[in-house]
């Protein structure tokens, strides 16, 4: 069985850490490959309120137009 794919939408090496984690911990598997792509969330470098959200949603959308994974992640 290949490894679960998850691609991110930031080079942030944190984040792509802690997604790697909870993806590990919440499927209980020892490996995931994490890409990462530099989105752009289209918001505010500051967002607030639903700008929050629709900055991680525009990262999520944008690494599903360009690569082949099984989960998309966008965070803000």
């Amino acid at each position: 069985m290949s490894p679960m794919k998850v691609l991110i939408g930031t080079n942030n090496k944190m984040k792509i850490s802690v997604v790697e984690k909870v993806f590990m911990e919440i499927f209980q598997i020892n490996s995931v490959e994490v890409a990462s792509h530099a989105a752009d969330s289209l918001v505010p470098e500051t967002p607030r309120d639903k700008e929050t959200y629709l900055g991680a949603y525009n990262r999520a959308i944008a690494c599903q137009k360009i690569g082949s994974a099984d989960y998309y992640v966008g965070l803000e």
